[in-house]
């Protein structure tokens, strides 16, 4: 499956983000603007960006992905048998995310995020967590959890509800989050990305880790 963006900020996904992951090999290009790509189910899939400021993910485990970044300063999750030329960025694996759920749902200007953060070694290791809600490639509000003190601050269009909670055990940190939305959901949604630092100054972001979407009005 070939797939062009052409002009315009993008956002093409094959992992399953409102049903089934691709089960065909994906050609994906996103044209002119900030495009945010991510491969699908397959092995071998191609990745490009061409100009613009790119983010590409394909860690998903599957060997052989091919990501080009062309112009502009792109960045990069992908798996070590990966093949990848013009990315300046490449994210660093500290842990693995979870969401309870990939598309949450917004009613009357209200949703609950429910996510946690597993390092590699110890809860401890993690500084801050933040959540970002994205319309296109422009952040609208974010939510940075700090595992050591049990603080959450909120910032834009993102605040926080009663009833948080951010907690740890182990090697993984566990929020609940209640939030309320001080501006409309757009058609397409909000991305939401989530990006981890640990304490030695490493930094993972998941660019595509979930969506919010506005409530049906049928």
């Amino acid at each position: 499956m070939r797939v062009n963006g052409l002009n315009g900020a993008d956002n093409i996904s094959g992992r399953g983000m409102f049903a089934s992951p691709t089960s065909m090999h994906l050609q994906l290009a996103g044209g002119s603007g900030n495009d945010y790509l991510e491969g699908g189910l397959l092995a071998g899939d191609r990745l490009q960006g061409d100009d613009g400021d790119d983010g590409f993910f394909t860690r998903d485990g599957q060997p052989g992905d091919i990501v080009s970044g062309g112009v502009g300063v792109d960045h990069a999750s992908i798996d070590v048998s990966d093949q990848a030329s013009g990315i300046e960025k490449f994210n660093q694996a500290i842990g693995t995310l979870k969401l309870a759920q990939r598309t949450v749902t917004v009613d009357r200007g209200a949703a609950t995020v429910k996510l946690s953060w597993t390092h590699p070694t110890a809860w401890k290791k993690l500084k801050t967590i933040s959540l970002v809600a994205c319309d296109g490639d422009k952040a609208v509000g974010s939510l940075t959890m700090s595992p050591k003190p049990g603080k959450l601050a909120a910032h834009g269009a993102l605040r926080l509800a009663g009833g948080a909670k951010l907690s740890h055990k182990g090697k993984t940190v566990s929020a609940t989050l209640p939030l309320e939305l001080a501006s409309a959901i757009p058609a397409g949604g909000l991305r939401l990305a989530v990006t981890a630092n640990d304490v030695a100054g490493k930094e993972q972001v998941e660019p595509g880790a979930g969506r919010l979407v506005a409530a049906s009005t049928d």
